[in-house]
């Protein structure tokens, strides 16, 4: 690449987009996705077989689902500025390695190991307080699935025992139910373990567009 798309893009942002930003990709293609189509399948199953055996109850157990959509919705917005904030603390974090480590001569003539470093270790603990905040983000929305599962299995309990005691449902529907519920939510907390990946592949393929879009050509270059 000519020498202008290099003062754009500073070696260590180059090195997160080839090293991270595409594994990222890659993770999501190789692993995600795979299991995303196999757990999508799983749930219209459970969901089509609750729905032949009690409209109602299904209706009840499903109560809690809007709830989730809100949920995930509003931590997909949270996940996803705080992967952007990774990337870029990362960024700054390869490119201010990469530039001392290729004018350590320079630092060491003016004396500047001392203030190098602390800078260093100001950008190293940013990085290390985002991914903090990735991990507390995270503990919270993983369990709150399995939250909303006991909740739509509480609903499931109350209801259905009613029915049970007034002779509408049978005892055997309601056993049924209390496994398809489990089932159910089963793949809903896989997805939220891969919910970060899903994310973390987002954010990254913003900034490898991102990275092209500074230079056009860069496509051709990769054509044989």
């Amino acid at each position: 690449m000519p020498m202008g798309f290099f003062r754009k893009n500073p070696i260590g942002r180059l090195v997160t987009r080839i090293t991270h930003d595409v594994e990222a990709l890659n993770q999501l293609y190789s692993q995600v996705i795979v299991n995303l189509v196999k757990e999508v399948l799983i749930l219209i199953g459970i969901i089509i077989l609750m729905l032949f055996m009690s409209v109602k109850l299904t209706l009840i157990c499903f109560l809690v689902i809007p709830v989730i959509a809100i949920v995930t919705f509003y931590f997909k917005t949270v996940l996803r500025k705080t992967q952007r904030n990774i990337r870029t603390i990362l960024s700054k974090l390869l490119s201010y390695l990469a530039e001392n480590l290729s004018g350590m001569s320079v630092i060491q003539l003016f004396a500047r190991e001392g203030k190098q470093l602390d800078r260093f270790n100001e950008l190293n603990e940013e990085h290390y307080r985002a991914g903090m905040r990735q991990t507390v983000i995270n503990s919270i929305f993983n369990p709150s699935i399995g939250f909303f599962g006991n909740i739509s299995l509480a609903l499931l309990v109350w209801y259905g025992g009613s029915s049970v005691v007034d002779e509408t449902i049978t005892f055997g529907t309601v056993y049924a139910f209390t496994h398809y519920i489990r089932k159910f939510f089963e793949p809903l907390r896989g997805l939220a373990d891969r919910f970060n990946q899903i994310q973390a592949a987002l954010a990254s393929a913003e900034r490898i567009f991102e990275t092209l879009a500074t230079k056009p050509t860069i496509f051709k270059s990769c054509l044989p």
